[in-house]
């Protein structure tokens, strides 16, 4: 086998097939039309080499893959970069083994490759994304020497689901100017920097001011910024919703200090309903 740098007008095609075929169950319908672009714009780079190479290969790929002796894709890692606290950083991406070639230490040896190349490159931290409900691929980059630095919380809102207290016992209003310094405080602790760079954050929502108002209002109907008040008049949590053309919609959620089960499954259903 041979781990060695991407090149993007041979190797699309079949990253594109081996990401789909590893991540199927979590990609969503933009990411699909990501990975069949790509694929197609792969297959056009092989059967048109010429004219592909006058446009140019639309799409950026930068990484290491692997290929066994007899040409086939076993394994790929896609490296992003971006700057945290002035520092230039990699995200080892789309970390993925063919299920028939699992367990031969490629993994290993694509992860071995990037470090290399990115110690060559002067950067110093590299990042990746592990799902905590997959022990054997955590225990294995820690065993790489990564550690957990911060966690990203995914949360699925069940059509029809009821929350464990009645809606009346809270209700929604848009988030005064006054009040966005508290929500900025606790949304920073509640999404660190080092994820926040990686969940597609935008803080239109969040500005304060006149034109940001009329702005907000007029957007108001596919994204929403409220807060939540209980009974007592109490701010116990803050939501942006927002709608996405993903298969799911986002929702930036806040509380204001610890929340109980009943609480959080509660101010969840108002601020998706």
């Amino acid at each position: 086998m041979l781990v060695r740098p991407i090149r993007p007008t041979e190797d699309a095609a079949d990253i594109a097939s081996l990401i789909r075929t590893s991540f199927h169950p979590w990609l969503d319908n933009e990411n699909m039309e990501y990975l069949s672009n790509l694929q197609a714009e792969g297959l056009y780079a092989k059967n048109h080499p010429f004219l592909a190479g006058l446009s140019g290969f639309p799409y950026k790929l930068e990484g290491v893959v692997c290929r066994e002796d007899d040409g086939t894709l076993s394994g790929v890692i896609n490296t992003y970069y971006f700057y945290l606290n002035g520092e230039r950083c990699c995200l080892a991406a789309n970390v993925c083994v063919d299920s028939s070639r699992r367990n031969q230490g490629i993994a290993s040896r694509m992860l071995t490759e990037i470090e290399r190349l990115q110690s060559d490159s002067g950067i110093r931290c590299i990042y990746l994304q592990a799902r905590m409900a997959e022990p054997d691929t955590v225990r294995f980059y820690r065993k790489r020497g990564f550690k957990v630095t911060d966690y990203r919380e995914t949360w699925v809102h069940p059509g029809g689901s009821e929350g464990s207290k009645a809606a009346a016992d809270y209700w929604l209003e848009r988030v005064p100017e006054n009040d966005t310094a508290a929500f900025e405080g606790q949304f920073h602790l509640r999404y660190p920097p080092t994820i926040l760079w990686n969940l597609n954050y935008k803080d239109v929502l969040f500005k304060t001011g006149r034109f940001a108002a009329v702005k907000n209002r007029l957007i108001s109907p596919v994204n929403r910024f409220r807060r939540v008040i209980d009974r007592n008049g109490h701010v116990i949590a803050w939501g942006a919703w927002q709608k996405t053309d993903a298969f799911a919609d986002c929702l930036w959620w806040v509380p204001n200090g610890q929340l109980s089960d009943a609480d959080r499954s509660a101010v969840l259903k108002i601020l998706c309903d």
